[in-house]
């Protein structure tokens, strides 16, 4: 899938917003690499409280979109202490269910569960593409759930991007290059600047928008953010408004 999406074999509005693929293209490749690499990404990790960060080693076990009592996490990883519960998102927010209740809160509970069963420590770690740890939005999410706030933790999408620019090509066979390829074409890479960025996109083959010139109307450029303009040609591209959006910019 990840080779389907940086050689445009599929159309950016099925890929480009969608938080199941990137989680699957990302993680799925962290997977296959040495458990050193996901053991760096989860020493990255900002907690609720404190500074400890989970520890694993492997042999690892990796869980995708495993179905609990009450909720499917999208990311479960065990080693031999440790369970880590990984909840990814992209443009939307944690789940709320009037019945069974919020997100988060059942990804812990029923984590709870699970990791003592087996005899474990458990560690639950959202990845968003905020800038910094959304803090009230998680202790929201895990009202009456009694859960440890020194092993909830937070990662942005932009650290794992850090992460693989660090590796570079230390690992071989070209997996952190093309994840990074990934995340800076959806907006989720390192800012090392315009040009860089820009070009990066230029290069795809199906010429993704946020790569244009940007001019909204008569007004004067605004500076956005790739998030945001990848979100609104996510959200406006089957409407009669993207035309105006993306106008070509004066020459001047």
């Amino acid at each position: 899938m990840l080779m389907a999406q940086l050689r445009g074999k599929l159309p950016t509005e099925v890929w480009l917003g969608s938080e199941d693929l990137l989680t699957s293209a990302v993680f799925g490749t962290l997977k296959n690499l040495s458990p050193s690499v996901i053991a760096a990404l989860l020493s990255r990790v900002q907690p609720l409280k404190g500074s400890t960060a989970p520890t694993v080693s492997g042999p690892l076990a990796w869980h995708f979109w495993p179905w609990w009592n009450v909720c499917e996490p999208d990311v479960v990883i065990e080693d031999a202490e440790t369970l880590c519960v990984i909840e990814a998102k992209l443009y939307s927010e944690f789940g709320e269910d009037a019945a069974a209740g919020s997100q988060l809160r059942r990804e812990w509970l029923d984590g709870l569960k699970v990791s003592r069963e087996k005899g474990k420590e458990l560690w639950l770690v959202a990845v968003t593409n905020h800038a910094v740890i959304p803090a009230d939005s998680i202790r929201r999410q895990l009202v009456k759930s009694e859960a440890d706030p020194s092993r909830v933790c937070w990662l942005s999408w932009l650290e794992i991007g850090r992460l693989l620019r660090e590796l570079g090509d230390e690992l071989g066979g070209g997996w952190c290059e093309d994840l990074l390829d990934l995340l800076t074409r959806m907006g989720l890479a390192p800012f090392d600047g315009f040009g860089e960025a820009v070009g990066a996109a230029l290069r795809t083959p199906t010429r993704l928008p946020w790569a244009d010139r940007v001019f909204l109307g008569e007004e004067r450029p605004k500076m956005l953010g790739f998030g945001r303009v990848i979100e609104l040609v996510r959200r406006l591209s089957v409407s009669s408004e993207i035309s105006w959006i993306f106008a070509p910019a004066p020459t001047v």
